[in-house]
């Protein structure tokens, strides 16, 4: 795999844990009944990073392929691979995106306290909701015309 390549799934795969980082801190998701649950996580991890190599260089396979097609265009052979390694990395892809989604999707539920503080969050929000829509209604009232 180039060096380029390397970088460029690094630095994929940073953002992507950036925007989907957990809201839970770590300190709260540690617990005794929770380490083979990290410990399947961290197998996860390297599953994915292993994909992510594999990936790359099927993607310096493909480059080589369309090289060689565009030299010898009417060459089926050639033509064959080329559909052979995109089929394979659409096959990557679908894995990749699965195993991330297990990855990034725990199935442990939220401990209480935060499942009570973003309960609580959310009601905060719908009371700030409720009371701008019965503003925006009196607003709307005192500009109809009386009878």
């Amino acid at each position: 795999m180039s060096t380029a390549t390397a970088e460029l799934l690094i630095e994929r795969r940073r953002a992507t844990e950036r925007r989907m980082s957990w809201s839970l801190s770590r300190s709260k998701l540690l617990s005794a009944s929770q380490t083979s649950a990290d410990e399947a996580r961290a197998a996860l991890r390297r599953r994915i990073d292993a994909l992510e190599e594999q990936t790359g260089a099927q993607h310096d396979r493909i480059a080589a392929l369309m090289h060689e097609r565009n030299a010898r265009p009417d060459d089926d052979d050639v033509a064959a691979r080329l559909q052979l390694a995109l089929d394979e990395l659409l096959e990557m892809q679908r894995e990749y995106a699965e195993l991330m989604s297990a990855y990034y999707c725990p199935t442990r539920p939220a401990p209480s306290e935060d499942a009570l503080h973003l309960l609580e969050e959310a009601r905060g929000i719908l009371k700030k909701y409720e009371d701008l829509a019965s503003r925006d209604q009196t607003a709307d009232d005192s500009l109809l015309p009386k009878p």
